[in-house]
């Protein structure tokens, strides 16, 4: 008899030591599903920009376990982070996470970080350039030949010319620096594209930079009287027949009358005839980005997120602002490279938005209307639609943190 419970002893021992290594596996394979769940989670706020590397570096950090990477004073003043960090929390206190691997995500994300700063400051150096000072490159559109600008215009060719800095994200990155004018100091990150520009800014910047060349203005400003407010030079009024418009958008939609628009200085109003900078017209916009070397490849089904990452910053990958010009992949056109032709920030038109677009050769649109042209897709939008490039009308007093230019003129 002693012999027996000798023996079922042994083998209840085994069968419970058989049951506890099952249930330590099930608890590990849980404990590893959540903890990858977890990290999916953390990623994704990452690179919504809800997670910064001083966040990272609180996980990688922490010896008592997995801790919040969302601080306390960025839940209290942000309502989205507040929601997120309550989110991490309650899984936090689950105790059911894989703390040695969370850390080990948080390092690996530090250290790309580390490589991908290192690679920007490769372009930057590689494209300084390009951001100091406006590049144009001649190309054949229609039966005109036209110089369009490599790069959207950025915030320092802007302060250059204008002496103040509209821009909204001009300060918070690595690279933000404070220029000296001598009467004043200007904030800016002098790569990256200048938004929060009214059509009517754009055209008035268009016009300086063509005085500063020695050539006849585009854009006839007769009868509209631009008069500093003495707030920002981008907050104005226009004088006209009279009457007093405003012209200093808030983010929204204007006050402007949209009927009031600058004359053309060439006979019938023909921007083909003029031979100072200005705005691009709509076709020549389409035309651009028809005759690009991806052009084909865009149009088709096979363009997805990874083609698409290569050319253009947008809302998932953007981390919610704008980038330095020409940090991502160029178009070729005619053998020259144009950036940033897709997302980062939107780009005006020098037309009239009309609900059809007609196309046709070296097309001009109305002269007359309610809404500018502008061309979609930013750091904020989808990626659909920063491949599509669908076109929309804005009225000229707008401006928002979304919305930037390029320029070109006619060669003679």
């Amino acid at each position: 008899m002693k012999n027996l419970f000798s023996t079922l002893a042994i083998v209840f021992a085994v069968e419970a030591q058989a049951t506890e290594s099952k249930c330590a596996r099930e608890l590990t394979q849980s404990s590893r599903t959540t903890t990858e769940s977890f990290i999916a989670y953390l990623a994704e706020l990452h690179v919504m920009g809800a997670i910064a590397d001083v966040g990272l570096e609180a996980l990688v950090n922490s010896d008592s376990g997995v801790v919040n990477p969302i601080s306390h004073e960025l839940g209290a003043t942000n309502a989205s982070a507040a929601i997120h960090r309550a989110g991490i929390a309650e899984i936090i206190a689950t105790g059911d996470l894989d703390h040695s691997a969370i850390q080990k995500w948080a390092k690996d994300k530090l250290s790309e970080r580390g490589s991908i700063q290192i690679k920007r400051n490769e372009i930057r150096d590689a494209t300084s350039p390009l951001h100091q000072q406006m590049l144009f490159h001649s190309i054949p559109l229609g039966t005109f030949e036209v110089e369009f600008m490599s790069t959207q215009v950025t915030q320092k060719m802007w302060v250059d010319v204008m002496g103040y800095n509209p821009a909204q994200f001009h300060k918070g990155f690595e690279y933000s620096t404070v220029l000296d004018l001598g009467n004043s100091k200007v904030e800016l990150n002098a790569d990256h594209p200048v938004e929060w520009v009214s059509w009517w800014s754009a055209v008035y910047f268009a016009n300086e930079v063509s005085k500063r060349h020695g050539r006849e203005p585009v854009y006839d400003f007769t009868g509209i009287e631009f008069v500093d407010l003495g707030v920002r030079r981008e907050e104005r009024t226009v004088l006209a027949a009279d009457q007093v418009f405003t012209i200093a958008a808030r983010g929204a939609l204007g006050t402007l009358d949209e009927q009031v628009s600058p004359k053309i200085n060439s006979q019938k109003q023909d921007v083909y005839q003029t031979f100072g900078y200005r705005l691009p017209t709509e076709i020549e916009q389409r035309r651009l980005l028809d005759i690009a070397d991806n052009a084909e490849l865009r149009r088709s089904p096979q363009f997805g997120y990874h083609d698409l990452v290569q050319y253009a910053w947008f809302d998932e990958i953007s981390r919610k602002s704008t980038h330095p010009v020409a940090e991502k992949k160029s178009m070729i056109v005619d053998g020259k490279r144009f950036f940033d032709l897709l997302g980062n920030v939107e780009e005006w038109s020098g037309d009239w938005f009309e609900e059809k677009f007609t196309g046709g050769q070296n097309l001009q649109s109305a002269l007359s209307g309610y809404y500018r042209v502008i061309r979609r897709g930013s750091y904020a939008s989808n990626g659909d639609v920063v491949r599509d490039v669908p076109r929309a009308g804005y009225e000229p007093s707008f401006r928002f943190h979304t919305l930037g230019f390029r320029l070109v003129r006619t060669l003679k």
